[in-house]
């Protein structure tokens, strides 16, 4: 298909570099982000809050036996904490053994899909996306602009890494390292302060995301295919 298109739209810098070669040099490239939806609530920071929520289809790729491995690790430590993940998908039953068999069913909670997610968001410790490899995260995107700390994998496509600074608006650690996972959710949960912080960073996303500004960007890459005289190559 590609090799009719005239332009191609890409989430993140890694996918684009896919379509990097000679024989795509006459498509017009540019990355244009999914918007967020305008009224999203406000994460509410509560110190004593122990909760990791995640959302995520229950298959392969999101890797979530890297997010109960973690949790095990933290439980084993004497930190106190709990997982609830919200989500459907062909691994519901494999994913429940391996919680029990860990002992972990006080801890970890698989909840069904729930159109209240972004209320759910709103009173957590952290959003946790563990996956193998992705996109953007529709997902990890509302998180932030809620203001829930976010941890994800730095994995491909570069989803992550193109809207988290580690540290600074969120955490990023290596795909499929339990290790680094677990210290970052105890960095969440001890230093709370931090915590706060990057959530209020996090959230000044929100505006780069709103729906007309990306609106706006699907228009100029249009009115540039169509040869309007007023505007330059779409960047990105």
């Amino acid at each position: 298909m590609y090799k009719r298109a005239d332009a191609m739209v890409f989430q993140t810098p890694d996918a684009k570099k896919y379509f990097s070669g000679p024989r795509y040099k006459r498509i017009t490239k540019t990355i244009i982000p999914n918007p967020v939806k305008p009224d999203l609530p406000e994460h509410v920071f509560e110190k004593d809050c122990h909760r990791f929520i995640s959302a995520c289809r229950l298959y392969e790729q999101k890797n979530i036996p890297m997010m109960i491995e973690a949790v095990r690790l933290l439980i084993e430590k004497g930190i106190s904490c709990t997982l609830d993940i919200y989500g459907e998908g062909p691994l519901r039953s494999k994913l429940e053994r391996m919680v029990q068999g860990y002992g972990l069913s006080k801890y970890i909670h698989l909840n069904h899909f729930t159109k209240e997610i972004h209320y759910e968001m709103t009173h957590g410790a952290a959003f946790v996306i563990s996956s193998d490899y992705e996109g953007i995260s529709n997902s990890m995107l509302e998180a932030l602009c809620i203001g829930i700390p976010v941890i994800a994998t730095d994995c491909p496509v570069g989803g992550a890494r193109m809207y988290i600074k580690d540290g600074v608006n969120g955490y990023l650690v290596p795909c499929n390292n339990v290790c680094q996972l677990a210290e970052k959710m105890e960095r969440v949960l001890v230093n709370r302060e931090e915590s706060e912080k990057i959530g209020m960073k996090a959230k000044e996303l929100k505006n780069d995301l709103e729906t007309n500004k990306i609106i706006q960007k699907w228009k100029s890459l249009v009115r540039y295919m169509i040869g309007a005289p007023d505007l330059a190559a779409p960047r990105g």
